[in-house]
């Protein structure tokens, strides 16, 4: 039993260097979080932003979950749209410009966003 206990004591790793480990991944983990807080802050900003115009609105085509998000917003009835608003965050006075110009003109919707709406709208 005696040789086991030695072996044991000459093969597990000292305190310190556990401590020191743990304070280097702490430090390496904090630092991490510190460069993604501002990628975060400006992600928020600009998922939170509305298009104001039907150019703005097709310039998102690199962002497609928006463009969904905007059409579903669209094409809803007033009373989700409400309840939109204050789930996206969106201010009215942002989302009037496109709504104005939507309502007046639907063409310029393509029919690709109205395949996917109308694939999305089973699931509201």
């Amino acid at each position: 039993m005696d040789l086991v206990q030695e072996f044991y004591r000459s093969n597990r790793l000292s305190m310190n260097f556990l401590l020191e480990c743990d304070d280097a991944i702490s430090r390496i983990r904090y630092s991490h979080l510190q460069m993604l807080l501002p990628l975060q802050k400006k992600l928020a900003t600009l998922s939170a932003r509305f298009p104001e115009s039907i150019d703005a609105y097709h310039a998102l085509n690199n962002n497609q979950d928006m463009q969904l998000k905007v059409a579903k917003f669209l094409t809803a009835p007033s009373n989700m749209r409400d309840t939109m608003l204050s789930e996206f965050r969106w201010a009215w006075r942002q989302v009037k410009p496109l709504l104005d110009d939507f309502e007046r003109d639907v063409s310029h919707f393509t029919l690709s966003q109205y395949a996917a709406l109308s694939h999305t709208r089973s699931y509201l």
